[in-house]
């Protein structure tokens, strides 16, 4: 027989419905606390809200009474026929749709005994009180429990990753099942190409990088040599876009190589300003201004650094004239040989 520890009251008890209350969302089906730790909790609620819920139940029952009588005298005016229904809460008379009640299949008309209305009122009401209580007891709980969390959370991310949490996550390709359910997936270095089960920081890490979540690409390595050794670890998204579209012929990113640097450019500048007095040839402005190319660099980088290719212009006028004009865009001009 299969037994567990209590959480509140730390003795150890057989799994049966004897000791313990049902719940399905849990590992085992049963709930973390005994029955008698239940009772216990539910006598110390009772005493503190003793009145509140007093005066809660004489509500509810004046409120049940009233809806019955208004119920029975419905079902004799339309001989038995269920078209609609009253409200639990506000007595209310409502047609039997989606637009009214919320569906339930325990119950006999398959909606709810309340309509929308008050069900989301309700449900208002008791978030706003719970949310304040529960964030207290959540910090109370990590305090008290810090260490056998951490150690909790370091075992699972530690420990191999299973195929069903993570299968609608990750792509289809690069995953695989084993016949123990875990998840397989290849290494991404090229040299080494090796199938191994991951651990549950890596696939963590993976997806994240999928959702953009951390900068840079993150794959599936089988150790930190491959890792440090792959290419594509830790690389852009855009510098990756950036090189298909240069293998393609497509982006010509470094047609300049050769024909002039960064610290070239900045000389040039100056240069074109001071042939021209420091004044915008457009406008005649005399602040922010930029030196412009008169032939784009892009596709003229021989004459990048030559100053009569060069003319001077406030930031205003370097866009206006520019760059704005569609079809003249700097990106536009390398694109356009294809």
């Amino acid at each position: 027989m299969k037994t567990a520890i209590c959480k509140k009251c730390g003795e150890e008890k057989v799994l049966t419905s004897e000791f313990w209350h049902k719940r399905k969302e849990t590992k085992y089906g049963f709930r973390r606390d005994c029955k008698v730790c239940v009772l216990e909790e539910k006598k110390e609620y009772y005493k503190k809200n003793c009145d509140v819920i007093i005066i809660k139940n004489k509500k509810y029952r004046k409120n049940k009474n009233k809806n019955k009588v208004k119920r029975k005298d419905y079902y004799i005016k339309n001989n038995g026929k269920v078209t609609s229904a009253i409200c639990k809460i506000c007595g209310e008379i409502k047609i039997l749709t989606e637009e009214f009640w919320y569906k339930a299949k325990t119950c006999k008309h398959g909606f709810s005994g309340s309509c929308k209305v008050c069900t989301n009122e309700r449900q208002s009401n008791n978030s706003r009180k719970t949310k304040k209580e529960r964030a207290i007891k959540s910090k109370e709980h990590y305090e008290n429990n810090k260490d056998r969390i951490l150690i909790k959370q370091n075992k699972y991310l530690n420990s191999p990753s299973k195929f069903k949490p993570y299968k609608h996550k990750l792509f289809a390709d690069e995953i695989k099942k084993s016949s123990d359910g875990l998840l397989l997936v290849r290494c991404k270095n090229s040299n080494c190409n090796k199938q191994f089960i991951p651990i549950n920081n890596q696939v963590r890490q993976r997806i994240q990088a999928i959702n953009g979540n951390i900068p840079g690409e993150s794959h599936f390595y089988c150790c930190d040599e491959c890792k440090k050794s792959c290419v594509l670890y830790r690389t852009q998204v855009k510098t990756l876009i950036k090189q298909d579209e240069l293998n393609a012929g497509v982006y010509k990113d470094h047609i300049h190589e050769g024909f002039y640097t960064q610290s070239q450019l900045s000389i040039w500048s100056e240069e074109v300003k001071r042939q021209h007095n420091f004044i915008c040839e457009i406008c005649g402005q005399t602040n922010d201004l930029t030196a412009h190319h008169i032939k784009p660099k892009s596709e003229y980088p021989e004459e990048a650094l030559d100053p009569s290719n060069g003319i001077c212009l406030c930031k205003n006028c370097h866009y206006q004239y520019g760059h704005s004009q569609n079809g003249c865009k700097t990106g536009q001009l390398r694109k356009c040989k294809v």
